[in-house]
């Protein structure tokens, strides 16, 4: 690849400069790729930073003012608050770095009562650059909560397959290439991949196209990944019928007591 200027070790060790030292800054870690140690050339920095109330403004502040003093920042783009986690965040990417090592930076208050992802087993064990009271502690899995979920997810997943199969094969009868792959992908290749989540890796059922390779025995994952291709309308059709059958077939043969079991392992 490309060699640049400045790397992600320059790039933590600018994060920390910044807000190890300040009185506000409590606690500083990286999940994303570091969480489940899978870091490569091309993974991002997951980076999450719990402040003192009323102190996010002058972190984003005093993180820009370091960053500007390492490289220049091609591109920043802050979420609109609020943001659908309930924290302050927001995306950088750097002239002098590769494109693949955007920052992904979100700003936590300590008396925020929205989750911080601390669910381990879900989100990765965080790599923790700091934390100055105690604030990274893992929360166990809510298992009777994610149960309920679950069910509530299988139960819709079962509902657009029953109800909304047909949109898949009208538009494939009146060739409309774009519409007959969409509704295929919404309404068959998604939800067959939720409940293949639930089946395998049930703590992480809401992750959609995320980590399917990890999550998901090989041979299941290969298989899979076929149905995400398709030539032409005819081989549409054939995998859609293919779809359906394997959706019903794992519908119908959940063991909820395994599931639960694979939620409350340690």
């Amino acid at each position: 690849m490309e060699e640049y200027r400045i790397h992600r070790a320059d790039l933590m060790s600018t994060l920390v400069g910044a807000l190890k030292e300040k009185e506000y800054a409590l606690a500083m870690w990286e999940g994303g790729a570091a969480g489940f140690d899978r870091i490569d050339e091309w993974s991002d920095a997951d980076v999450q930073v719990i402040v003192k109330d009323g102190f996010v403004e002058q972190a984003f502040e005093d993180v820009e003012g370091a960053l500007a003093a390492l490289t220049e920042t091609d591109y920043r783009y802050r979420l609109p608050e609020p943001t659908w986690h309930g924290h302050s965040q927001c995306f950088y990417r750097f002239k002098e770095t590769s494109p693949y090592l955007m920052l992904d930076l979100v700003f936590i208050q300590q008396g925020s009562e929205a989750d911080r992802f601390m669910q381990f087993r879900t989100h990765g064990q965080p790599l923790i650059w700091f934390d100055k009271a105690g604030l990274v502690v893992e929360e166990p899995l809510d298992v009777d909560g994610m149960v309920e979920k679950i069910k509530a997810a299988v139960d819709s997943a079962r509902m657009r397959y029953d109800l909304f199969w047909i949109l898949t094969m009208k538009e494939v009868h009146r060739k409309n290439k774009i519409e007959a792959f969409a509704f295929y992908y919404n309404f068959a290749v998604m939800p067959l991949l939720e409940v293949l989540r639930i089946e395998h890796c049930p703590e992480r059922y809401y992750y959609r196209t995320r980590y399917p390779q990890y999550d998901l025995p090989g041979e299941i994952n290969e298989r899979l990944t076929e149905f995400f291709f398709v030539r032409d309308l005819a081989d549409l059709e054939a995998k859609f019928a293919q779809a359906r059958e394997w959706f019903a077939e794992i519908v119908s043969g959940l063991d909820w007591e395994q599931v639960e079991a694979k939620l409350a392992a340690d």
